[in-house]
């Protein structure tokens, strides 16, 4: 009988051959050597040996024969496993034998599954490598202490292990044993959860034996098998307790779990595990595949200033979707006119990044105002192939409404500007300014300084250091807080403070070609000023207990603005240049200006503050003045800011001493 057409003639001659299987299941290492078959048993053994192998590829990973083709196995054992021109009915007996006994599994693997995990569990596991979880292994230190009477201690890691001397309980840990008896004995350490831990202690008369051991937790493994079905991609991620393991082999302590599966383009996946001791759980995820949809929209800020510099006058939107697809995104004003359109955009991943820098088309200025950002889902005809991230496209949008919006507003009132540590005083850093932060913005600065001590009056030199924090709140409101210190050369005059503000910019307004602003402020001290000498005395705009009501007032426009900031407040103790009063409470007036100009990347400002006591004194002037400069400036391409200050407190003919200080700080 001739060999069919569709099956290569073997090559005449009886030398044994060999057969890779990397065309049928891709391993390349597993081979099977068969030489002429002339017999029942022949035909069996070399079945039996293609079982043995497949088995164990099914061992290795199941995922190999499910890419086995039937009609492959059935050529190779026409054309490999048979040999001679009377063999070809043993061939086709051995071909239809693997198919009974093969079909049914390749098939199975082969069939679509619900999607879903698939948990099962494997008893007595000991993996050959493994990924651990657990903290180190237990550790048991042994110290001994001469004392008058023979006792043994036992601590564990954690608490309440219960303590077997000998078999016989004697308590739990942390425990003291008074003569537990002398010579070698076994003891024994037990917690639920944990491995116990076995130790042969050596008891001597006058002797502590301190026994000092951290127990391991019971662990199990998970098993975490690649998902099906297989696809190019954003590979899956797996998650246990929200946090992100890779696939494998991991060892966990005993207990339960919330196991997540997640990947682009298919539908998530979510179990509770429990890890058993000494045994795997193995987790498989059948995906299913789900469309693209737009999920979710937010922006970085609700509020932007286009004149702010970097990354500070841009606004960043974050764009979910659930699978690959494209999307148009628009920017339209309260009209319905679309002033602004970036795409298509491709998504790739769950989420996609859009920048707006709070321009028009062609980068044109668009005016104050509330804007709704827009994404329309497309359909692969709408979406060209080349479309480049962020390109302007004249692209129209689907008819019906969004899939997803959100309001924004320009609104270039909201100078986002560097508030300065001010000389790292606590009263003076938080001094109400009108440089309120849009909802959601920080700043996060630190500041360091130097402060002279005064030619007359006899107050020291000191160092001052100062962390502080603002918070953008929606309504026009800014928290700030501040914590801070005086160092001295002397130690014991050491002050710390704390110190919170809250500003609230009232009005905006337009004044001829002008802009105005007004707002109103709080702020309040607490430190632990407790001397009544020069030493300790507190300058009430410094580090004092206290408080200050303040009306900041803004003018200006572009690059020049113009600050007053009348205030009203109250500090104690009552201690100034000319009287002192350890009981008493200083209530006093300050007015400030400042002239601010504002350069690209640099802020800087010249400002002064005049103090006056309201109450009755002795002392025409009691309360010193102060003159301050100082410059912020912008590292470009970051949120980075540094800070400078040079300035002097005067009191006419009294005392004059200057300050400087210098710092970082980070606007976001």
């Amino acid at each position: 009988m001739g060999v069919p057409r569709s099956i290569p003639a073997k090559p005449r001659g009886n030398s044994p051959r060999s057969f890779s299987l990397s065309a049928a299941c891709g391993h390349r290492k597993a081979g099977l050597r068969t030489s002429n078959i002339n017999s029942a048993a022949n035909i069996r053994a070399a079945c039996a040996e293609w079982l043995k192998i497949m088995r164990s590829l099914y061992i290795i990973s199941p995922l190999l024969i499910s890419s086995i083709d039937l009609h492959d196995i059935v050529v190779y054992m026409n054309c490999r496993g048979i040999t001679g021109r009377s063999q070809w009915p043993g061939a086709l007996l051995v071909s239809v034998l693997l198919l009974i006994f093969l079909a049914p599994k390749v098939l199975a693997d082969e069939a679509p599954r619900q999607p879903g995990l698939e948990i099962r569990t494997e008893a007595a596991f000991r993996p050959t490598r493994e990924g651990s979880l657990l903290p180190d292994r237990e550790e048991l230190r042994v110290t001994e202490i001469a004392v008058e009477q023979t006792s043994l201690q036992v601590v564990t890691t954690p608490d309440e292990a219960d303590v077997f001397l000998d078999g016989r309980y004697l308590g739990r840990t942390p425990i003291v044993v008074r003569d537990p008896g002398l010579g070698m004995r076994t003891l024994r350490l037990s917690r639920e959860g944990y491995r116990d831990l076995r130790y042969e202690v050596s008891l001597r008369e006058g002797i502590e034996t301190r026994v000092e051991a951290r127990l391991l937790r019971r662990s199990g493994y998970l098993v975490i098998e690649p998902v099906s079905p297989r696809a190019d991609g954003a590979p899956a991620e797996f998650l246990l307790n929200g946090e992100r393991l890779r696939g494998g082999i991991h060892e966990l302590p005993v207990g339960s779990y919330q196991f997540q599966v997640r990947r682009f383009g298919f539908q998530e996946l979510r179990s509770q595990i429990t890890i058993r001791p000494d045994a795997a759980t193995i987790v498989h995820a059948h995906l299913q595949p789900q469309p693209f949809e737009l999920t979710g929209l937010q922006s970085s800020t609700r509020v932007v200033n286009p004149d702010d510099v970097g990354r500070l006058g841009q606004v960043q939107f974050r764009v979910e979707a659930t699978a690959p697809g494209s999307f148009l995104f628009r920017l339209q004003n309260q009209d319905g006119e679309v002033v602004r359109s970036i795409g298509p955009l491709n998504a790739t991943d769950f989420i996609t990044e859009v920048m707006w820098d709070g321009g028009g088309v062609e980068g044109q200025s668009l005016p104050d105002g509330r804007y709704i950002a827009a994404v329309y889902e497309l359909s692969y005809d709408e979406a060209p192939g080349q479309a480049v991230e962020g390109a302007m496209t004249s692209v129209p949008a689907p008819a019906g409404a969004p899939a997803l919006s959100s309001t924004i507003e320009i609104n270039r009132s909201f100078r986002v500007r560097m508030r300065s540590p001010f000389s790292v005083q606590a009263g003076t850093a938080l001094v109400p300014g009108l440089e309120v932060l849009p909802p959601g913005r920080l700043q996060f600065a630190g500041a360091v300084g130097y402060h002279a001590g005064a030619f007359e009056g006899g107050a020291p030199e000191y160092y001052p250091g100062v962390m502080q924090v603002r918070i953008g709140l929606p309504a026009r409101l800014e928290l700030g807080a501040l914590v801070g210190g005086q160092f001295y050369d002397d130690p014991e005059l050491h002050r710390y403070y704390v110190a919170l503000g809250l500003v609230h910019r009232t009005v905006r307004a337009e004044f001829g070609p002008f802009q105005s602003s007004a707002g109103i402020g709080l702020r309040g001290t607490i430190s632990d000023t407790r001397r009544d000498s020069p030493a300790g005395r507190p300058d009430p705009f410094g580090a004092s207990n206290g408080g200050a009501l303040s009306f900041p007032l803004e003018l200006g426009r572009g690059v020049i603005y113009l600050r007053a900031a009348p205030e009203v407040g109250t500090a104690y103790p009552r201690q100034t240049y000319a009287q002192d009063d350890p009981d008493g409470f200083l209530l006093f007036f300050a007015a400030r200006l400042a002239l601010i100009v504002d350069v690209g990347y640099v802020s800087a400002s010249v400002s002064w503050a005049s103090r006056t006591d309201l109450q009755d004194n002795p002392v025409e002037r009691a309360l010193p003045d102060t003159v301050l400069t100082e410059v912020q400036a912008l590292i470009p391409g970051t949120v980075v800011f540094i800070h400078a200050a040079v300035g002097m407190d005067y009191l006419p003919g009294t005392a004059q001493r200057g300050f400087a200080s210098a710092g970082l700080g980070v606007l976001y």
